[in-house]
């Protein structure tokens, strides 16, 4: 049976290639730019060769914040001392790069207060060939008004990106050692009607999962986690096309 909720062109294996305009059961007409394809090849084969030629990721060793200022530490076995910091905020891709020589720790000024900064670095060699970059840490930064973790250790994140056209991360930080829970995500509109419940697994640090609703689906709804039948928190979130 056919997905109803599919919707043709979301770049995957179900998607209609072209048009048979002549019924001779032959594409005539491409819907994709073969250009376009080739470009992104070339993109992502150089991506790879640079990754394996290019350094061992480092790893970061301490972080801090001090009012507007962030603190980093960063442990590199192979001492380069030149160093890459993304930051990222409520989004999939970094918000800000920050660039570190020399040394292997830094000072940034944060561009944003948000409560929760997530952080990882990336070594440059001699030859300007970055390294991938290392897990992410999470920096819970003071002075903001935010839910923090509930008596049970457990704190539902904001969704990431919001608002989101087609699909979004929820994420939720367990603090300290997690045992054998059963989760689920629920997602309702606005009167308590659920629209999708999605279980997930729970593990100590951040666990996160994608929840995607394509396309022709506008709107504020929320999302709650439930950690054994026992909700923990609701947020919201926006739909845009």
């Amino acid at each position: 049976m056919a997905d109803p909720d599919y919707h043709d062109r979301q770049h995957t294996s179900d998607d209609i290639l072209g048009l048979d305009t002549d019924g001779d059961e032959v594409i005539d007409t491409f819907f994709v730019d073969f250009n376009y394809l080739a470009r992104n090849a070339t993109i992502n084969g150089n991506a790879a060769a640079m990754a394996a030629l290019g350094p061992d990721a480092p790893s970061i060793k301490t972080f801090g914040q001090d009012g507007d200022f962030l603190y980093i530490e960063i442990e590199d076995s192979l001492d380069l001392n030149h160093y890459v910091v993304g930051m990222r905020f409520n989004t999939t891709d970094f918000d800000t790069l920050y660039y570190i020589t020399g040394s292997k720790s830094g000072v940034f000024e944060l561009p944003s207060r948000e409560l929760n900064l997530f952080i990882s670095a990336a070594s440059i060699d001699s030859r300007g060939i970055e390294s991938l970059f290392s897990d992410e840490v999470l920096a819970r930064l003071t002075g903001t008004h935010e839910e923090t973790a509930n008596t049970n250790g457990i704190e539902l994140l904001q969704n990431r990106p919001n608002p989101f056209d087609e699909s979004t991360i929820i994420s939720f930080l367990v603090h300290g050692p997690a045992t054998n829970h059963t989760a689920r995500i629920v997602i309702t509109d606005l009167n308590g009607k659920m629209l999708k419940e999605i279980p997930v697994e729970v593990k100590e640090g951040m666990n996160e999962v994608l929840y995607h609703h394509g396309y022709n689906m506008v709107g504020t709804f929320l999302y709650s986690l439930y950690i054994d039948d026992l909700m923990i928190a609701t947020k919201k979130m926006i739909f845009a096309n």
